[in-house]
Parts: structure tokens; sequence; C-alpha cells
């Protein structure tokens, strides 16, 4: 409980995981979660249902992305906790969907599992070869963490099969593939080597977070999001530079074209396979907000 004004409480719910006693107690604390029985505010609707959910099959975490994937990378657990920890997770989201399944009359029920994403993000390098922190000599359950996520995975799948009832269809699909990662490109940095992003300052030679010290007056492009490149540009940006028309043109497709011949420097690799402009990739009322 946290005090958070006169006659006022709130309720949380964590995890404690007893990491080490020698030399020093150290004890990992997990994010704080809203406790469904008594939320701060409404996390559910109707707004009761989170409380109906936690008395039907019992306390459940809240948070938005509950797997602690950050305290596994920076080793404030280790793999054995945080396995754990996931399978946890899933048994959670297994009971509430199996639970709402049961009272199920008609419609669409949906079920969302988060595990085999995670679970692939952090163990594909046990099974990559080519992976910088491949292991070879890794223990047997970290090499088979994903086969065995996967069948698990087929256990619940089966658990569904068993409820459902003549005339239900049923959909399994997944909302990306995944394979390994072994290195990223900055494409800000990238930027910048190519004289297309500038920062303040004569020795600048870095980027703040949230463009804090960007030169907007010697900027033509930045990356913001997920891969995606905008110009700086007159009319649209506050401080653009590029006039739009044929100088815009031109910059897309120069920028398009390098990174198209951008090679990784360790594997010999073209990085992408293709890079496609704003009007190849994009149709709709809500073009003008999409990248470049």
């Amino acid at each position: 409980e946290f005090k958070v004004g006169p006659f006022r409480r709130m309720r949380g719910l964590t995890r404690f995981h007893l990491a080490g006693l020698q030399p020093h107690l150290k004890l990992y604390v997990s994010p704080i979660a809203l406790d469904p029985r008594e939320p701060w505010f409404p996390i559910s609707y109707p707004k009761d249902y989170s409380a109906q959910l936690a008395k039907d099959v019992g306390l459940f975490s809240t948070r938005g992305m509950p797997f602690d994937t950050w305290a596994l990378n920076e080793n404030r657990i280790g793999d054995d906790a945080f396995l754990a920890h996931a399978e946890d997770l899933l048994d959670q989201q297994t009971r509430l969907l199996l639970h709402e399944l049961k009272r199920y009359d008609k419609g669409v029920l949906y079920g969302y599992f988060e595990y085999p994403d995670v679970i692939q993000h952090m163990y594909w390098r046990f099974i990559d070869e080519r992976h910088p922190l491949y292991d070879p000599n890794a223990p047997a359950k970290l090499k088979s963490a994903i086969s065995d996520c996967y069948r698990r995975m087929d256990q619940v799948l089966g658990q569904v099969l068993n409820e459902l009832r003549d005339g239900d269809a049923l959909l399994v699909l997944s909302d990306h593939g995944f394979t390994s990662f072994r290195r990223a490109v900055h494409l800000n940095s990238w930027l910048h080597r190519r004289g297309l992003l500038s920062f303040h300052g004569p020795d600048a030679q870095e980027g703040l977070p949230l463009f804090e010290n960007v030169d907007w007056a010697g900027t033509r492009a930045y990356a913001l999001g997920f891969t995606g490149i905008y110009l700086n540009l007159k009319g649209r940006e506050p401080k653009g530079v590029v006039n739009p028309g044929a100088e815009a043109d031109a910059l897309k497709r120069a920028i398009a074209d390098s990174l198209k011949s951008l090679e990784d420097p360790v594997e010999h690799q073209a990085v992408f396979s293709n890079v496609w402009l704003r009007e190849e990739a994009f149709k709709g009322d809500q073009v003008e907000r999409a990248p470049d």
C-alpha cells in the first residue's frame, strides 16, 4: 500500500526474487503493478471486471509489458528466475483465457500471448551460431527454450480446442515472424555521418534524447520510429529547410539508394533488402503522416 493523500491509499502488486546472499544480500523487486482487486483507476470494462477476475482465477499481472526482460539483460536476475517468471505469466494468461472461454456465449473472444515473442527475443542467441553472444557450452535448458516454448503453446492450444463447441471457428495467428537479431543500424547516426543531420556545438557528434540538441537549420533528414526517415520539409516541420517538390524527391531517392548499398561490416551482406519511398508503400487519407 502507498499513501497518496489524506485518508487515501493505493494498492499495488510486486514480486520479490532472492538473487543472492553472499557476499551481500541481493533482492530483486519487480516493477509495481496495479492491484486488479482495487485498481487506482479503472483498468477494465466494466470497471469491476478486474476485481471479479481476480476473485475467480486469482491474482494476475496488470502491467502492459509484464516480462522482466531488462532485469535479465542487466543481470539483475538469472535465466532460471526469468524463465520461471515467464512460465508463471503464461499460466496466468492461460487461466484467464480458459475462464472466459467457459463463460463465452457468442461473438469474438480474443486471447493474446506475449510468451513466444519474449522467449524468442531473449533466447534465439543460443541457437544461432553466428550470433555475437552465442555460447556453444550453454545449458541445454537455454538451447531448448524456444522449442520448449512452442510445445507449451501447443498445450495451451489443446486446452482451447477441448473447450470449443460445434460451429465454433478457431483462428491461430502471429502478429509477426521471428529470426535472429545480431546487430543494429542507428539510422540517425548514419544520417549524421552523411551530413544530413546536424547537432549544436562544434564538438557535438552524438544526439541527445528526443532530438534535444539537433541543429534543425543544418538538418535535412531525421529518423523516427521503426526504420522511418522523414525530411526536414519546409511548411511541414517547424524549422524545415528542404523545399517540397523536385528537391525533396531527389533527396528521398538519394537516401534510399544509399541505404540499399549499406553493408554489414562484419558479414559483408546488404543491411536492407529494399527501401521504399512513401508513395510506394502507403495509401489512404493519412499518407501525409507516414515517413518519407
